[in-house]
């Protein structure tokens, strides 16, 4: 266990509770399949106009015409470098700072790129954990379920990786040895009943 990430738990630590686990996500750049469907057209759009204006600068058309142009254009490619940008700076650094424990009692999420943001959840109380993995054993796990939600702004908008991230289904996201991780949240659960 690393003493550095479980010294960011020490003063959540209620009386008898002990820290079984402890971990970070991974830092870098990850894309899920969600992200490639999303930025795949946005790309594509983005050089579509890029392709669409300059041949307009050839040919000569309305004023209105090239202001419509103008303004679809820029929205569209803001759109496609808001995403990118979220991928690329703000996730890696939101990430930095975030931590993971299992405790005997709960689950502990700190995260927060200004503010100090602690989510707990009782081990006892979690109804559903949802896993997915990759061959290098690196994976996510959700603890609840995206319907039961009732407004995820992660699949709404790019822009939602400009701010701080609010998080609405709680989740250790590309950590290590996932199938462990998971493992070991169900047998403290076992053990809790």
């Amino acid at each position: 266990m690393n003493e550095d990430i479980a010294n960011q738990f020490n003063e959540e630590l209620t009386a008898g509770e002990r820290i079984e686990w402890c971990g970070k996500p991974y830092h870098g750049i990850f894309f899920e399949k969600e992200d490639i469907v999303r930025l795949i057209p946005n790309l594509v759009f983005s050089s579509l106009f890029v392709f669409i204006f300059i041949r307009l600068f050839l040919n000569i058309i309305s004023f209105l015409g090239i202001v419509v142009f103008i303004i679809l254009s820029t929205l569209v490619t803001f759109s496609a470098i808001s995403m990118l940008a979220g991928k690329l700076i703000i996730g890696p650094w939101r990430r930095r700072k975030t931590y993971y424990a299992i405790t005997n009692q709960r689950i502990i999420i700190i995260s927060g790129i200004e503010n100090r943001n602690i989510k707990s959840i009782r081990l006892n109380g979690l109804k559903e954990i949802n896993v997915s993995y990759r061959k290098n054993g690196k994976g996510i796990i959700r603890f609840g379920n995206a319907v039961e939600t009732p407004w995820d702004s992660r699949y709404t908008t790019h822009l939602y990786y400009l701010v701080e991230r609010n998080v609405y289904i709680p989740e250790f996201e590309m950590i290590d040895d996932v199938k462990k991780v998971y493992n070991m949240i169900k047998k403290l659960q076992n053990e809790s009943i």
